[in-house]
C-alpha cells in the first residue's frame, strides 16, 4: 500500500502548523507543555536521591524553590538556606565535600566555607 500525499504538495506531506496564539488549542498546548516539563523535573529529582530530598526539604522550610538554592543568587536568606544545605548534606547524609558541592553546583572549598559560616551562625559543632 502506498501513501498518497495531499493534492498540491508535490510528493510531500504538508507541514504541521502551530495553532494561532490566543486560541483554545494554543492554550491547551501550552498547559500540556507545562505539565510535561513539571513531570520531567519531578523524575529528575527522584533520580538524584536523598540529597535532592534534603534540598527540597530545606527549600520548603525556607519557602524557596530548590533551583534557587542551586543558583548564583546571593541574597542573605538564600545564602543561609544554601549554607544549611551544605552542612546537612555532609553531617546528616555523610556526603563528601566534593559530592555535596556537585549537588549544589559549588566547589568543595565553598562547601567547607559554608559549613563554617553555618556553624558560627547557629552554634552547631563543626564535624
Amino acid at each position: 500500500m502506498s501513501l498518497i500525499p495531499y493534492a498540491g504538495c508535490e510528493g510531500r506531506w504538508p507541514a504541521r502548523r502551530a495553532p494561532r496564539p490566543g486560541t483554545p488549542q494554543a492554550e491547551a498546548r501550552g498547559r500540556l507543555r507545562e505539565i510535561r516539563a513539571r513531570e520531567r523535573r519531578e523524575k529528575k529529582r527522584e533520580a538524584l536521591g536523598p540529597g535532592q530530598r534534603l534540598i527540597d526539604e530545606i527549600a520548603a522550610w525556607h519557602m524557596l524553590d530548590p533551583e534557587v538554592i542551586r543558583s548564583m543568587i546571593r541574597y542573605r536568606h538564600v545564602v543561609e538556606a544554601r549554607q544549611e544545605c551544605c552542612y546537612r548534606l555532609v553531617v546528616d547524609l555523610g556526603y563528601s565535600l566534593t559530592r555535596a558541592g556537585n549537588l549544589l553546583k559549588r566547589d568543595h572549598t565553598t562547601v567547607l566555607h559554608s559549613m563554617r559560616r553555618h556553624c558560627e551562625r547557629t552554634g552547631d559543632p563543626m564535624p
